[in-house]
């Protein structure tokens, strides 16, 4: 953790902070950061401002801090990845990296070459998303969290978008690709108000799914020869966005 992240209601009005002996920032602080009366670190509440805390006393194994807000978010970029449902293991490497550079939006969607399953994991309970998300953004040292939402199907993302107008669509397809995506933001009209990606599962995409792509106004992009794991080219992909957008 960079940064820590707390809930507005763990706060009150003077700043204080108290935490549990098993809450795991309690753990992290004494095990990893050997906090001690007096020791402040890089803090911060979940979609509000950043600043410092300082813990104040120790007492069975619980924590008090004191909290002093100094600054407000850091934002969230204007891009959306569209992301196909894969093993919960590469989706939470996804959520976490991606939030980590600043995506905004996720929408999680289940694909005709997935497996069905994927939908009813435990690790898409909103809880267990959050928890990820809120790795990611400790990481950034940002306080933002992003949407995520899931739908049923491709169809139903792209329906879910309500994209401006303006926006860049790309979807990364290692087979009929008509560009690289790096060559496609050398091409695209600058000032763009929001960028979507759109990456499949582990098996990629199905020919309607291609088709359905294609009419919604989304270029087919590579990211090269290389057949990559959804994790790779999702955060590869969004990370050439990005810099296409001038952001980094």
């Amino acid at each position: 953790m960079n940064l820590i992240l707390f809930n507005t209601d763990e706060i009150d009005n003077s700043g204080r902070i108290k935490l549990t002996e098993r809450d795991p920032r309690t753990v992290h602080m004494k095990k990893i950061l050997k906090a001690d009366i007096g020791f402040s670190f890089e803090a911060g509440i979940i979609n509000g401002k950043q600043g410092r805390a300082t813990v104040s006393a120790i007492k069975d194994g619980e924590l008090t801090l004191n909290f002093i807000p100094e600054s407000d978010p850091v934002g969230l970029h204007p891009i959306t990845l569209l992301l196909g449902l894969s093993r919960p293991p590469t989706v939470k490497k996804v959520l976490k990296e991606a939030t980590a550079l600043g995506v905004s939006r996720f929408i999680l969607f289940g694909t005709e070459n997935g497996e069905k399953s994927y939908k009813n994991s435990n690790a898409l309970k909103p809880d267990k998303i959050l928890d990820v998300l809120i790795e990611g953004v400790q990481q950034a040292v940002c306080t933002q969290i992003p949407e995520v939402s899931i739908e049923h199907s491709l169809r139903c993302a792209i329906e879910a978008l309500a994209a401006p107008q303006g926006t860049l669509m790309q979807a990364l397809d290692n087979y009929e690709a008509v560009m690289s995506l790096s060559e496609y933001w050398r091409n695209a009209a600058p000032g763009a108000p929001h960028t979507i990606l759109a990456v499949g599962s582990e098996r990629g995409w199905t020919d309607r799914e291609r088709v359905r792509l294609r009419n919604s106004g989304f270029t087919l992009c590579s990211l090269g020869p290389r057949v990559l794991r959804t994790e790779t080219a999702s955060i590869a992909g969004t990370a050439l966005c990005l810099s296409g957008m001038g952001i980094i």
